[in-house]
C-alpha cells in the first residue's frame, strides 16, 4: 500500500514523461531469459486514426545521432515497420522556473535546432510519414510547465503570454515552411490554459496568421475538461498518462475498466465540443506499477518501483488500444516514445520506449504493422 501511495501522490506533481531525459542512464536491465506469456489480441485502430510516436532527438554527443541524421533514418525504417504513420517532432524552449516571465530560446547546440527539423521533416515526408510540430516549454528546477505562475500577477501573466507568442510563433512559422502536416499550440500549460481563454485566442489566432494547418493543444490528461479554447482549435489534444490501475499488479479486467473510465470521459467531453480527441502522447514505463503512475520518470520512482516488468508496459497498451479500436471519437495516438538513435543508452530499460520490448508487438497490432525482428523476450 505504501508503494501505491507514493505512486499516486506523483500525479500530483504533474508529469514528468515530456522533460528530455538529462540523468545517466541506470545499471538497472531486463533479464532476457525470463519466460513471458503470450500477449493476447491487440485491437486495431480504424485507417483514419493518425498512428504516430513521439520522435525524440537524442542529445548524446552533440546531438550526431537526432533529428536528421542517418541514425534517425535506420530508426523510422524500423517505425514503418511498424505501422507508424505520424511522427512528431519536439523542439524546446526554456524556462527557468515557474515563476519566470519569459521563455528562452537556441540554449543548447546539441537539441533541436531548425536544421535539425528541418532535414528531419524532409526525411519523414520521405517515408511517407506525416509529421506534428509540437513545441514544448523545459522548465528548470525540476518544476511542472502545468503549475507556471509569473512573477508580478496579472502583469507577469501579460509578459509571459507574450515571451510565449514569440516562442509558439517562430515555429509555427517555420512549421509553415516545412509544410509540417499539423501543430501543436502548446503543451500541459494548465495554469493559464483552464483561466484565461482571451490570451489563448489571441495566441491561436497569432498562430492562424503564419500556419495554414490544423492545430491542437496538448493538455494533461485531467486538464481537458477545463480547457477553454477548444472550439478554436481543429482537435482537442491530451497527453494520456492517466492512471488506469491502483493497485502493482492488475488484471486485464481491472486495466480495461481503468481505460474505459478515462475515455468515456474524454467521449463527452468530444460531443460537448463537437471535436475529436488526439492522445498527442500516451506511453508506459517497463515497470511493474507503471499503469497506477504512468508519466513518472523511473528515476523519480522509489527504488522498490524500479525493477523490469516488460508485461507491464505491453498490457498497458493491449488495454488502452483494445477500447480505442471501438471509439469514433479517436483522430490519433501518439507512443511516447521513440528515439531517433537505435542504439541509445539514453533511457535505460525501464523507460518508456517500446523498442525490442513486448509493447511494441503489441503497437505493431494496433497499428497493423510487424513485430520487430528478432523479437526479444517475446512468447510466439
Amino acid at each position: 500500500m505504501a508503494l501505491v501511495t507514493l505512486l499516486l501522490a506523483a500525479l500530483m506533481t504533474g508529469p514528468a514523461a515530456c522533460q528530455p531525459n538529462t540523468t545517466a542512464p541506470s545499471d538497472r536491465t531486463r533479464d532476457a531469459t525470463a519466460p513471458l506469456e503470450p500477449i493476447g489480441d491487440v485491437g486495431k485502430l480504424r485507417s483514419d486514426v493518425q498512428q504516430g510516436v513521439c520522435l525524440a532527438h537524442n542529445w548524446q554527443h552533440g546531438g550526431e545521432r537526432g533529428y536528421g541524421t542517418e541514425a534517425s533514418r535506420q530508426s523510422k525504417l524500423e517505425l514503418r515497420d511498424l505501422g507508424v504513420e505520424w511522427v512528431s517532432l519536439t523542439p524546446f524552449g526554456f524556462q527557468r522556473s515557474i515563476t519566470a516571465t519569459e521563455i528562452e530560446m537556441g540554449r543548447y547546440a546539441a537539441g533541436e535546432s531548425d536544421d535539425r527539423l528541418r532535414r528531419e521533416t524532409a526525411q519523414a515526408h520521405e517515408f511517407g510519414m506525416k509529421v506534428m510540430l509540437k513545441p514544448h516549454l523545459w522548465l528548470g528546477e525540476n518544476q511542472w510547465r502545468g503549475h507556471i505562475q509569473p512573477e508580478g500577477g496579472e502583469a507577469g501573466w501579460d509578459t509571459w503570454f507574450a515571451s510565449y507568442t514569440r516562442f509558439i510563433v517562430r515555429y509555427a512559422v517555420l512549421a509553415e515552411e516545412l509544410h509540417a502536416d499539423a501543430f501543436v499550440i502548446g503543451v500541459e500549460l494548465a495554469s493559464s490554459s483552464m483561466k484565461y481563454r482571451d490570451r489563448w485566442i489571441k495566441v491561436i489566432d497569432a498562430i492562424r496568421a503564419v500556419y495554414k494547418g490544423p492545430l491542437t493543444y496538448a493538455a494533461n490528461w485531467n486538464e481537458a475538461e477545463g480547457t477553454l479554447f477548444w472550439d478554436k482549435l481543429d482537435w482537442i489534444g491530451i497527453q494520456f498518462f492517466a492512471p488506469i490501475a491502483d493497485t502493482v499488479h492488475p488484471t486485464p479486467e481491472q486495466l480495461a475498466e481503468g481505460v474505459k473510465r478515462h475515455l468515456d470521459a474524454y467521449e463527452a467531453l468530444s460531443r460537448k465540443v463537437n471535436k475529436k480527441v488526439i492522445f498527442t502522447e500516451v506511453g508506459y514505463k517497463s515497470i511493474a506499477p507503471t499503469a497506477i503512475s504512468p508519466g513518472t520518470w523511473p528515476e523519480h520512482l522509489p527504488d522498490d518501483a524500479r525493477r523490469y516488468d516488460e508485461r507491464a508496459q505491453a498490457e498497458a497498451f493491449r488495454a488502452v488500444f483494445n477500447d480505442l479500436a471501438h471509439r469514433d471519437f479517436i483522430a490519433g495516438a501518439y507512443i511516447w516514445k521513440w528515439f531517433t538513435d537505435v542504439d541509445t543508452d539514453e533511457e535505460d530499460q525501464l523507460g518508456f520506449s517500446p523498442r525490442h520490448k513486448s509493447a511494441a508487438r503489441v503497437i505493431g497490432a494496433a497499428f497493423g504493422g510487424e513485430p520487430q525482428s528478432p523479437p526479444i523476450n517475446v512468447a510466439p
